[in-house]
């Protein structure tokens, strides 16, 4: 395998979506993909650490009336010609 196919197929081989043998070996014998291969998996180790919190219920029950009144003040337009 090349190196740009290797290194397009680095994120999917970190996160264990793509099982690869040419990778691998690919990986055993290129130190720049090997390096570009620990970069990733350190990044992807750390957002796999990062818990995302859904939104509350009170939060997208008014959601649509903040998206108006927001672009009402990027327009200089009054938030009561909003209801």
């Amino acid at each position: 395998m090349r190196c740009s196919e290797v290194k397009n197929n680095l994120v999917d081989y970190a996160t264990g979506k793509l099982n690869s043998v040419e990778i691998a070996e690919h990986l055993e014998k290129c130190e720049d993909c090997r390096l570009e291969f620990e970069r990733i998996k350190n990044v992807v180790s750390i957002l796999s650490e990062y818990k995302i919190e859904e939104p509350s219920e009170f939060y997208w029950s008014n959601f649509l009336y903040r998206v108006k009144r927001k672009i009402a003040q990027r327009n200089n337009i009054s938030t009561f010609a909003l209801k």
